[in-house]
């Protein structure tokens, strides 16, 4: 009996432990990005042909040249999603299940989809 009670105390012990370090870990990463409300964030994925036509909206027109815009993949450079979820923390709108692109984050805005992306960036 005492025996018993000390592996499910151990385990229970265990799992606190893991939760609580999981959970600073994550709050750490969060409070490592910021993003600045002046620049434009692109968030895209590589193979993702949505992205790929803001993309070439944007060099056909020289965006970069005329705004601070910032293009992040996100799905092969993971430690770019924290600024991907930071991104929709900002806009106020619930944290998206998976990762999905392309997202335009500006001002506390965020915009999806290609068409809505380009219309905002104009030319």
């Amino acid at each position: 009996m005492n025996n018993r009670f000390l592996q499910v105390a151990l385990i229970l012990g265990v799992i606190v432990i893991v939760l609580t370090g999981l959970y600073y870990i994550k709050k750490s990463k969060t409070q490592a990005v910021t993003l600045d409300d002046n620049s434009y964030y692109l968030f895209v994925g590589e193979g993702c042909d949505h992205c790929q036509k803001v993309e070439e909206h944007i060099l056909e027109h020289k965006l970069r040249e005329k705004l601070a815009i910032q293009i992040m993949e996100v799905f092969k450079k993971t430690e770019n999603q924290n600024f991907y979820f930071l991104a929709f923390d900002k806009c106020g709108k619930d944290e998206p299940k998976t990762v999905s692109v392309p997202v335009l984050y500006h001002n506390g805005k965020c915009l999806t989809g290609d068409q809505d992306i380009i219309q905002e960036l104009g030319e």
